[in-house]
């Protein structure tokens, strides 16, 4: 399950994930198995960060799938992610949840997702990354869809956006050290070996024999910000390439599996990061000044409004006012730990059996539901003992960032610990709130992480 890449005697290490499928036990195990200190965690995507059974009914995908996996207990508080985790959004994503946190924000303790594009810091590390997969139908339109979600906006709420492409393209080219994308770039196969891809997934051939296979945007997109390397999931396949770029800046793109129960994937790399070390995660001054010059214009309308080109020195404008406003805090660059809960958490949870399995969305929904949601010597591909080994609250003094905002009935008090004294509005089985109980924040502006963002930048 794990196969690890070794660049550097003393580096940085990372651990990199093509989709995560919900399976963070698995993970966080098969992590704790390696010799050394992991110090980030990255997921490409399908995250499924659902934290009831309410998010289950905006998470697109086979009835099947619609069962909470293990993602709730680092939500409520009964396990603690024990190594920093940035995650990019995929195809199969409880997209309410992740709209909440647009510009990227906490969605758990430890957890971080990057936005729907984003770059940050970790120590001095500058990861970049873009949420969701491509689809040209919707790619020139804005932000637009909304809870309650229909059975299109549902799934072109985790289509990639040209507006989200646009902003990065104004990043300074070669500079990012990491991009994460769930999608492949068009035409990366090539740069690979191709005939064992082929091989190994036969069914590809077409899509590379008409130019198909990944995301024309992305192309776009490599090529401008050449990064040192690429991450990528989507494809549930590892494979390994190098983009020589004009100049002769080089790509190192690789693809990472799923994770599968009771199956060896090759799912994980572990990955020694040549003369980087670990630190604080932190924002990215130049995507802070691309915001700042930006935001004004309609992303989140049927219509994206893109300029043709943006107001002379607007960009290093908003630059200085970054390094005048923000990094002289006290604070500085450093992200700040304000994560809160916005949805009611489940307090237990038991993975429904075929026959009493009911579709968030109304009728049955059969699937083969695993014995258990923790990870167990019959399944982690690692022996061991069963159960996840991360259980147990918050260290002393991390109350404050246990904070709960719901428009569900019962709202404890804002600041309310979750992990011991806060009401969850959960049904009598500890599920959480049904479909028709659960109502998500329909503006991102209402979580309140989101708020303070924007108001640190000064985003009206």
């Amino acid at each position: 399950s794990l196969h690890r890449l070794t660049t550097t005697r003393h580096p940085m290490k990372i651990a990199v994930v093509g989709c995560g499928h919900g399976m963070l036990d698995k993970m966080y195990e098969d992590i704790s198995r390696h010799p050394g200190t992991v110090d980030l965690l990255i997921v490409c995507g399908d995250f499924e960060a659902c934290r009831n059974e309410g998010d289950l009914s905006c998470l697109a995908g086979p009835d099947k799938y619609h069962f909470l996996k293990d993602f709730w207990k680092y939500y409520n508080g009964q396990c603690v992610a024990p190594v920093l985790t940035i995650f990019i959004g995929g195809n199969h994503e409880a997209v309410n949840h992740l709209y909440e946190l647009y510009y990227g924000g906490w969605a758990a303790p430890n957890i971080y997702f990057l936005g729907y594009s984003g770059v940050v810091r970790v120590g001095d590390l500058r990861i970049g990354g873009v949420s969701g997969i491509y689809n040209a139908a919707p790619y020139r339109l804005g932000h637009h869809e909304r809870y309650p979600y229909t059975s299109s906006t549902i799934r072109t709420s985790y289509h990639i956006r040209e507006c989200e492409i646009w902003k990065l393209t104004q990043l300074t080219p070669s500079s990012l050290d990491v991009f994460l994308s769930h999608d492949w770039p068009q035409g990366i196969e090539h740069d690979g070996d191709l005939a064992d891809l082929l091989t190994r997934k036969p069914f590809f051939k077409e899509s590379v024999e008409d130019g198909t296979l990944g995301s024309p945007p992305l192309t776009t997109l490599l090529a401008h910000l050449q990064p040192h390397r690429w991450f990528s999931g989507h494809m549930h396949v590892r494979y390994e390439a190098t983009r020589v770029h004009p100049g002769g800046n080089t790509t190192k793109f690789l693809a990472m599996d799923k994770p599968v129960t009771g199956k060896r994937t090759y799912y994980m790399e572990i990955i020694d990061i040549h003369d980087k070390r670990a630190g604080p995660l932190s924002y990215d001054e130049e995507w802070l000044a691309v915001l700042r010059t930006t935001h004004h214009y309609s992303f989140f309308q049927q219509l994206a409004k893109i300029p043709k080109q943006l107001r002379p020195n607007a960009y290093e404008d908003n630059l200085k006012w970054v390094r005048e406003n923000i990094k002289t805090r006290p604070e500085g660059m450093t992200i700040p730990v304000n994560f809160v809960q916005t949805a009611p958490p489940v307090d237990s949870y038991a993975v429904p059996t075929p026959a009493a399995k009911a579709s968030p969305r109304g009728g049955s929904a059969p699937h083969p539901a695993p014995a258990s949601s923790g990870v167990s010597s019959a399944t982690s591909g690692w022996g061991g003992a069963s159960g996840s080994p991360f259980s147990g609250k918050p260290g002393a003094g991390s109350g404050s960032m246990w904070k709960y905002v719901s428009s569900a009935p019962a709202d404890p008090p804002l600041g309310a610990s979750s992990s011991s004294s806060a009401p969850s509005a959960s049904s009598s089985s500890g599920h959480g709130p049904a479909k028709d109980t659960f109502k998500p924040i329909s503006n991102f502006t209402d979580n309140p992480q989101t708020k303070l963002f924007i108001d640190m930048l000064g985003l009206d």
